[in-house]
C-alpha cells in the first residue's frame, strides 16, 4: 500500500509543472516612470500597477482600447489581465513622457508527451484513490 501512495504522490508532482498557472506581475510608479518600464509575461497573466508616487498617474494603453486605469491617486493600484498575445505600449495620460511596454507571449499548449504525463498522472491518482477507498471501506458484518 505504501508503494501506491508513493506512486500517487509522484503522479501529482509530475502533473503540476504541466499545468500552467497565471502569474501576477507588479509595476511600480515610484516617480515619473514605470518600474520596470518593459515587462514580458505570458498570455493570461495579470499586471498590477501601483502608484507609489505623491501625485496622480494613469496607466493607459497607447491605442486607448486595451485598458485605461483612470486617475490613480497616490497609493492606488490597477490590475489588468492580458488575454491576448502581442506587444502593448502604454503611457500615463497625465504625464505623456512616462512610457512602458508589456510584451505578452502566447500561452503554451502541452506537447503530446506532456499530455501523456498528465493522463498517466490522473490515472495513477484515480487508481490510488480507489485503492484507498477500498482499503478503508468498513467491512460488512454478517449476522
Amino acid at each position: 500500500m505504501h508503494l501506491r501512495r508513493m506512486v500517487c504522490l509522484l503522479a501529482v508532482v509530475l502533473l503540476l509543472p504541466a499545468v500552467g498557472l497565471a502569474t501576477e506581475y507588479f509595476v511600480s510608479i515610484p516617480g515619473f516612470s514605470f518600474d520596470p518600464a518593459t515587462l514580458t509575461i505570458s498570455q493570461g497573466d495579470t499586471v498590477t500597477w501601483s502608484n507609489d508616487h505623491t501625485v496622480p498617474h494613469t496607466t493607459t494603453s497607447d491605442d486607448g482600447t486595451e485598458w485605461d486605469s483612470g486617475t490613480m491617486n497616490p497609493g492606488d493600484t490597477f490590475s489588468y489581465v492580458f488575454n491576448t498575445a502581442g506587444t502593448f505600449p502604454y503611457h500615463c495620460n497625465i504625464h505623456p513622457s512616462m512610457l512602458g511596454t508589456i510584451t505578452v507571449e502566447p500561452a503554451t499548449v502541452p506537447t503530446l508527451s506532456e499530455w501523456g504525463m498528465i493522463i498517466l498522472a490522473l490515472l495513477l491518482l484515480a487508481g490510488g484513490t480507489v485503492a484507498v477507498i477500498r482499503r478503508f471501506r468498513p467491512s460488512e458484518s454478517t449476522s
